[in-house]
């Protein structure tokens, strides 16, 4: 869904944001991924994390709740 943003804002003319966005994902891609594996074993199944994985998980989701609080900010409409 990332990467569709990071599309949709370049050809919109968001160049900016879209760099924003593609930085936090190259920079977080490790912890993005546990956290979609997390969620489909959360649906599907049982796991578990260790205490520094899930602190680093919620730090991770935190910083892109901010960075797409920008991008709403930022991003004009109509």
């Amino acid at each position: 869904m990332l990467s569709t943003l990071v599309k949709t804002l370049e050809r919109h003319g968001y160049g900016e944001l879209a760099v924003r966005v593609a930085t936090f994902v190259d920079e977080s891609r490790g912890v993005l991924v546990e956290l979609e594996e997390a969620y489909t074993a959360g649906r599907y199944g049982y796991t578990s994390y260790s205490k520094e994985g899930a602190e680093r998980a919620v730090r991770t989701v935190r910083r892109l709740v901010e960075l797409l609080d920008g991008v709403v900010r930022d991003v004009k409409l109509g």
